[in-house]
């Protein structure tokens, strides 16, 4: 516990002395704190509605029936999961 208590004294006399360094880490500190405490805008009205198609390997989803996943073993997921991890297909036009 003093061991506890000296790491404390020493890191608060660093952010004491240092100059400009206090304010770095307040700044990043309150900038944090700020992200926390935003309101949350919650989830798109529909977005975990709508299901798309992605081949395990591929780069885009798709809608289910986009020629160019025609004939492939697709896995279905909501456009929220899609949209993270894949690019819209060019021919089929998901939405975005």
């Amino acid at each position: 516990m003093r061991k506890v208590l000296v790491v404390i004294v020493i890191l608060v006399a660093v952010l004491v002395w240092v100059p400009g360094l206090r304010q770095k880490v307040w700044s990043g500190v309150s900038n944090t704190v700020g992200e926390w405490t935003k309101p949350d805008a919650g989830p798109v009205k529909g977005v975990n509605i709508v299901k798309v198609y992605v081949v395990r390997n591929g780069p885009y989803y798709h809608m289910k029936d986009c020629p160019e996943i025609a004939g492939k073993a697709v896995v279905s997921t909501n456009l929220a999961e899609a949209r993270e991890l894949y690019k819209p297909c060019p021919v089929c036009k998901p939405p975005q």
